[in-house]
């Protein structure tokens, strides 16, 4: 038996004892009214952490639709296998000309960039969980973040936009940190 279900049934007793054996009716309104009042706090706390629960059950759905998207999409899994292949060469970022230096990776490359930076922003929010997404991506995204660094770094001069993709960088940084 819980401790919640335990304070709960302890004031309902009380409560009952008070209203048939408490012989002051003063008395018996003051018990009764602390009852009510214990009755009150156990049914608010108990809200309150089905709540909490039902939030980290959500959050944890949102993570694996999130992951959900990443392996449904060809185009990032396949972005994801070209990183990983040692036979490719990591691609260059070509300052001034918005491009990398291996064409294959331009097409598929704002996908996934843009994808790493939604799912740094819901992370940011708290909005999906971490430990899922470190699981899945402590490779990947830490990968990915340093052939992205000189393009980050080459938008925000241009743009004059010091904070521009700072939610991917975010969310590297967070894995890194766990990492070391």
């Amino acid at each position: 038996m819980s401790k919640g279900l335990k304070i709960f049934m302890f004031a309902g007793i009380l409560i009952f004892f008070s209203i048939v054996y408490w012989p002051d009716t003063q008395m018996l309104q003051v018990i009764a009214t602390f009852g009510i009042l214990i009755l009150t706090l156990v049914t608010i706390y108990y809200v309150d952490r089905e709540y909490e629960e039902k939030k980290k059950e959500n959050k944890t759905t949102r993570t694996i639709q999130m992951v959900g998207r990443y392996t449904g999409n060809t185009a990032l899994i396949e972005s994801v296998g070209m990183l990983n292949n040692p036979t490719i060469v990591n691609p260059v970022f070509v300052p001034g000309s918005f491009m990398f230096s291996n064409g294959d990776w331009n097409r598929r490359s704002i996908i996934v960039f843009a994808y790493f930076e939604e799912l740094g922003m819901q992370l940011k929010f708290g909005l999906i969980d971490f430990e899922i997404i470190y699981d899945y991506f402590q490779i990947d995204i830490p990968k990915f973040y340093k052939i992205y660094k000189p393009y980050i770094d080459y938008l925000r001069n241009i743009n004059n936009a010091p904070n521009a993709f700072e939610d991917f960088e975010y969310m590297c940084e967070k894995i890194n940190n766990r990492l070391t």
